[in-house]
């Protein structure tokens, strides 16, 4: 039983450590972004795919800028609360 119990926290560890790692992809592809655009640059290739992905490619600066930060948070904030539900639920074992 206690074994079962370790390998669900081990696997959702590891699902809140890949929220936490798409919440740095995308903070990397903001910056690439503004990079791109305070040098007066195209956007290359990898990003415009990316952006098209996400189906902002047609949007100005200022709104991927926020939809990739909004995106971000996102990952971010929740990797942060279910860290903080699942610590105190693995605690109180």
């Amino acid at each position: 039983m206690i074994q079962i119990k370790m390998v669900f926290i081990a696997v959702i560890q590891f699902f809140v450590a890949v929220l936490d790692l798409a919440g740095v992809v995308v903070i990397g592809i903001l910056g690439a972004l503004s990079v791109n655009s305070v040098g007066s640059k195209p956007v290359g290739t990898r990003l415009s795919k990316v952006l098209e992905i996400l189906n902002i490619s047609q949007l100005t600066f200022q709104k991927q800028v926020f939809v990739l930060g909004i995106i971000s948070v996102g990952f971010l904030l929740m990797r942060t609360f279910l860290s903080i539900y699942f610590t105190k639920k693995i605690l109180l074992f």
